[in-house]
């Protein structure tokens, strides 16, 4: 799916930092239920910046299906049995198993600095193998900046960039390098230039509508994949311009690396066509999927700027904690609709499917029973609310979809009950997308699901 794009949405209680979108979708060169056939999960460790498993430990709990741990008063605990989470699917493309980044930069970017700091401590640190390595994603490496000399111009178009990066590596004389389809064009936007991508009645601005993307393109007759990152400040979301950058940048880094040719080539980019709704609410891509949880923006060790969580097929495949790395050892919880119906629906490109769901008629309600898990002795209940999608996240003035929970609170094997209300249809997928996050303290979880047909 491409171009991945980068959103900003404010959403009550969500700490969101965008929900990705393809803005010109192609169809995918293999179905959403292929096998994974280049650059699969690989038995290589996770490095652990938390309390997250090794890819060994993934392996035989996923196994299992089961995981053994004992509480504070030695009694074993067992998780309860819960519906799978998703898996990141490669759709036949392949990954960069050796990565370069190469940011483009204005000489006059107050952030130029920062930025080179930040990928070098990226590619220096146990975070980038422990969201690449299990993707068969190689150690990163960063070229020399390109740099931009003048001032930043108040307003870019992305055409006109995309030219002058093409015609400057074209050219033997300039000391930019050879294009090589392993390398990532990073186009950092400084805070003072409002940045603009497709034209037309299509045009939209970075900071308002994208805040980041990434995309494929011919640079010097060798097509690479690139990504724009724009400084943006959102204080609602308690960020000033530069935290959203480096956050931003992390997030387009390994979506680039385990999706670079998303037009062409889609490589890890969806759920099956049974997790549909996963892939519509969120894009689907390892960035994407843990992007709606309010701890999805953290501090790590070896880099002094926030970076971004992201998702990881192995900890998905054993029950744990899928966004890493994890910021708090504390065990993973959520809360997952037991959901038996086949539903049609549209997937991101448009195209009907068949997904997990529940049927509703418009006008209708029904009751849904919601499983609460753990994979760990959580310290006391959390709190459990379902959004519409549509509204709380794309921003409609009405819902389409009205909740009500028997109870809002519980813990690991409680049986929630959720009634679920169709107010009005959704043309846009065919059904009616709806999150059921899981909050504890300031650690969230999320569940996407659908209504439908």
């Amino acid at each position: 799916m491409a171009p991945t794009v980068r959103m900003r949405a404010i959403v009550l209680t969500f700490s969101v930092l965008g929900a990705c979108h393809s803005a010109t979708p192609a169809a995918p060169s293999a179905s959403a239920d292929a096998t994974s056939s280049d650059g699969t999960t690989t038995a290589q460790d996770i490095v652990s910046l938390g309390d997250s498993p090794t890819a060994d430990t993934a392996k035989a709990d996923a196994a299992s299906g089961d995981v053994t741990t004992t509480s504070g008063d030695a009694q074993a605990f067992v998780p309860t049995v819960h519906p799978d989470l998703p898996q990141v699917l490669n759709m036949g493309g392949k990954v960069l198993t050796n990565p370069r980044v190469v940011p483009v930069l204005y000489s006059d970017d107050p952030y130029g600095a920062d930025v080179q700091k930040l990928l070098q401590q990226i590619a220096a640190s146990t975070y980038w193998p422990t969201i690449a390595s299990e993707y068969g994603v190689g150690p990163l490496q960063v070229g020399s900046p390109i740099l931009q000399s003048g001032k930043a111009p108040a307003k870019l178009a992305e055409g006109d960039t995309l030219a002058w990066l093409d015609k400057g590596l074209a050219d033997p004389s300039t000391p930019w390098g050879k294009v090589d389809a392993n390398t990532i064009y990073m186009l950092v936007i400084p805070p003072q230039t409002d940045f603009i991508s497709g034209t037309g009645s299509d045009a939209v601005s970075c900071c308002a509508d994208r805040g980041g993307y990434h995309d494929e393109v011919q640079l010097a007759g060798t097509l690479v994949p690139y990504a724009v990152v724009c400084a943006c400040a959102y204080p609602e979301l308690g960020l000033n311009a530069l935290d959203d950058l480096t956050s931003t940048i992390a997030h387009e880094l390994i979506e680039a690396a385990t999706d670079p040719f998303s037009v062409s080539a889609p490589a890890f980019s969806q759920q099956s066509n049974a997790d549909a709704a996963w892939t519509d609410i969120s894009d689907g891509e390892v960035g994407d999927l843990c992007e709606f949880n309010q701890d999805s923006n953290i501090h790590v060790s070896g880099i002094d700027y926030l970076v971004t969580r992201s998702w990881s097929n192995l900890a998905a495949a054993a029950g744990h904690e899928p966004c890493l790395p994890s910021p708090d050892p504390g065990p993973y919880f959520a809360a997952a609709p037991l959901v038996k119906d086949t539903v049609n629906i549209l997937d991101f490109l448009g195209n009907p499917v068949q997904a997990k769901g529940v049927k509703i008629g418009l006008g209708q309600s029904r009751t849904v029973d919601v499983q609460l898990f753990s994979d760990g002795p959580v310290s006391g209940p959390w709190q459990v609310k379902a959004y519409d999608f549509e509204q709380e996240i794309q921003g409609q003035a009405k819902p389409k979809l009205a909740f009500t929970w028997d109870k809002s609170t519980g813990n690991n094997g409680d049986v929630l009950h959720l009634t679920i209300q169709v107010l009005a249809t959704d043309s846009n997928w065919g059904g009616e997308l709806f999150l059921i996050e899981s909050k504890l303290g300031s650690r969230t979880s999320e569940w996407m699901g659908v209504v439908g047909q």
